[in-house]
């Protein structure tokens, strides 16, 4: 996977957070989108919520923490924006595409969708899908990316400032979006989606990342994390806020946990299948929807599969993300690098 940014392409990603010998690969973290993706999954193929539903929660942690970890005074709005771009639009192009002729041939067509919200979708504009009143785009789970973009752009917006001011300024944004949502209430779908609080879990990643890269103590900040977390989780409350902050708080723990074992001698080992379904983590996470239609169609003809749905819709979507993997989105990323003469850089969740 491509780096972020060309002043830091060519140095490793330890180097750059300078708390880890160098040429060593921070495994532990591909670990944690493995983890991530898997139970992404793992929710939608048992229609269940249950812990190891995070996923999303945790994508979004990761991806704050690395956009800072990786970045420096040195590091440039441009070859950012460029890198995010590459990354995340030609895989996320094909998979909508793809999801688009899928419904235009399937049965359950209604001539329901319109130009406007298949544009929308593209370009990661929040919209409601046609007859159905949600806001989410063609590609449902792609409605986090329209999160990743924001920030994406958000962070690239600081870094014209100098380093010292970048985090303070991204933190003052993110509050007053917040905030925004929760004063005037927004209705209409965009204003609606990037005033939520989700933002606030890619702040909390981004100030990790700023901790890490100067070698400050995590351990206080992996307590604090539990201690809220628990509170959160056994505080009875009418709506979904506590459970939501609870799993903010656990997410931020399984990061600051890694870390911690990361800066433990030789850190965390090397283990392929977990490493394989981190660097397959975005292709996992986007291509599961046909993976679990493939699966549901094979569930009405094979009672065994019935039975046993969410253990095997799981394997198949996560097969399935993993094969694409290689066969599109590794081989698209390599030819986007030999088109921009990329050197190798450092590896950045997409979405995550």
């Amino acid at each position: 996977m491509v780096g972020s940014g060309e002043k830091m392409e060519a140095r490793p990603f330890q180097d750059v957070a300078g708390c880890a010998p160098r040429h060593r690969r921070l495994y532990g973290i591909q670990y944690l989108r493995a983890f991530a993706a898997s139970s992404v999954v793992a929710v939608h193929a048992s229609h269940r919520l249950f812990v190891f539903g995070l996923g999303v929660e945790l994508f979004f942690v990761l991806s704050g923490f690395l956009m800072v970890a990786i970045t420096d005074e040195r590091s440039r709005s441009a070859p950012f924006l460029k890198d995010r771009i590459l990354r995340i639009v030609p895989v996320y192009w094909i998979v909508t595409l793809a999801m688009l002729a899928v419904q235009l041939t399937g049965p359950l067509w209604h001539g329901t969708l319109t130009v406007g919200y298949v544009a929308s979708s593209l370009l990661f504009i929040p919209s409601v899908y046609p007859g159905d009143g949600r806001t989410m785009p063609l590609v449902a789970q792609g409605w986090t990316l329209n999160y990743e973009m924001l920030f994406y752009g958000m962070f690239a917006l600081t870094l014209l400032l100098p380093r010292r001011l970048q985090l303070p300024c991204l933190t003052v944004s993110v509050f007053a979006l917040v905030a925004a949502g929760f004063i005037f209430h927004p209705v209409q779908p965009a204003l609606y989606t990037w005033t939520r609080a989700f933002s606030l879990e890619f702040l909390a990643g981004a100030w990790i990342g700023h901790i890490w890269q100067r070698n400050g103590r995590l351990w206080p900040l992996l307590l604090a994390a539990m201690s809220v977390g628990f509170l959160f989780a056994v505080l009875p409350a009418p709506s979904q806020a506590p459970a939501r902050v609870a799993g903010a708080c656990i997410v931020t723990a399984m990061l600051l946990g890694v870390l911690i074992l990361e800066r433990r001698g030789e850190g965390i080992g090397r283990f392929r299948l977990p490493l394989i379904l981190g660097d397959a983590s975005y292709s996992i996470y986007l291509w599961q929807g046909f993976a679990l239609m493939a699966a549901h169609s094979l569930a009405t003809h094979v009672a065994f599969v019935a039975k046993l749905q969410g253990a095997i819709f799981s394997i198949m979507a996560i097969a399935g993300g993993v094969a694409a993997y290689y066969l599109v989105e590794r081989p698209l990323l390599r030819a986007l690098r030999r088109a921009r003469r990329y050197r190798r850089g450092v590896p950045i969740p997409a979405g995550i």
